[in-house]
C-alpha cells in the first residue's frame, strides 16, 4: 500500500490533545478538610480529537470528557485553549467540544 504524505500532512493541523482534569473540583481540591472519596481523586485523562469546523468545535470520545471540570485542548502548533462541551451521546462515546476564546 502506497502512503499518502501529502493527505496525512494536510490533516495533521486538525488533529488536537484534549485533558481533562477529573474527580473534585478545584475548590474543594483546594479545601485541605475536605474528605476525598476513593473514586472522586483527582486525576487527569487525555485523548485526541478533531477539528471540525473553524468556528472553533472539535469531535472527541466521550469517555476522554465525562465529570471533567476542566478541559485543555492542545492544537498541533503547541497552543492550548480550554473548552467547554457543547454536546455529547454516552451510548455513542461521542463528545462536541467549543473551544473558548477570549
Amino acid at each position: 500500500m502506497m502512503s499518502r504524505p501529502g493527505l496525512i500532512s494536510g490533516l495533521l493541523p486538525t488533529v488536537v490533545n484534549i485533558t481533562s482534569a477529573i474527580g473534585q473540583s478545584e475548590t474543594a481540591a483546594m479545601d485541605v478538610s475536605a474528605k476525598i472519596e476513593p473514586d472522586t481523586e483527582p486525576r487527569t485523562l487525555t485523548g485526541s480529537g478533531f477539528i471540525i469546523d473553524p468556528a472553533g468545535y472539535i469531535v472527541t470520545n466521550f469517555h476522554v470528557i465525562a465529570g471533567a471540570y476542566r478541559i485543555v485542548v492542545m492544537f498541533s502548533n503547541g497552543e492550548t485553549a480550554p473548552a467547554k462541551v457543547a454536546g455529547y451521546v454516552r451510548a455513542g462515546d461521542i463528545a462536541l467540544l467549543k473551544v473558548t476564546t477570549n
